[in-house]
């Protein structure tokens, strides 16, 4: 439900720092997800693109460009997955759908993401806001 209040225009392109200036320097939440690391034999038609990592930023193409360079907490996505197949699909959230500030509303809609994916590369425990301070 968080996600349809929001309407998110998702977008997705490689995670190249060339195409940088494809991602608006916004408020948002991203997905970074890729093939599986090598082929498996009896596998062809197994290509699917898998979540590897949920974030968020208030500046998602500074975001995009450190990850492009292997200085966030995906680095090691580079060191296993082959790095040419790696997507970044990603939303920009810039409008109030309730009373949380955006802020909050960015960390919660990374919280459901990371809950619903469960990403091998997030290493933080992220809590809904509701689940942190309880409810109102």
């Amino acid at each position: 439900r968080e996600l349809e209040k929001l309407d998110i225009h998702w977008k997705t392109i490689g995670l190249n720092g060339i195409i940088s200036e494809s991602v608006p320097n916004e408020n948002g939440v991203y997905i970074i997800s890729g093939e599986l690391p090598k082929k498996l034999s009896g596998l062809e038609d197994f290509n699917f693109y898998t979540p590897l990592y949920v974030g968020q930023s208030s500046k998602l193409r500074d975001r995009f460009l450190a990850h492009c360079k292997g200085k966030t907490g995906s680095a090691t996505l580079s060191e296993c997955w082959n790095t040419s197949t790696l997507k970044f699909k990603f939303g920009t959230i810039n409008k109030k759908v309730d009373k949380r500030d955006i802020s909050i509303l960015t960390n919660d809609i990374e919280a459901l993401l990371i809950k619903a994916f469960g990403p091998i590369s997030n290493k933080r425990n992220q809590l809904l806001s509701h689940e942190k301070y309880g409810k109102d």
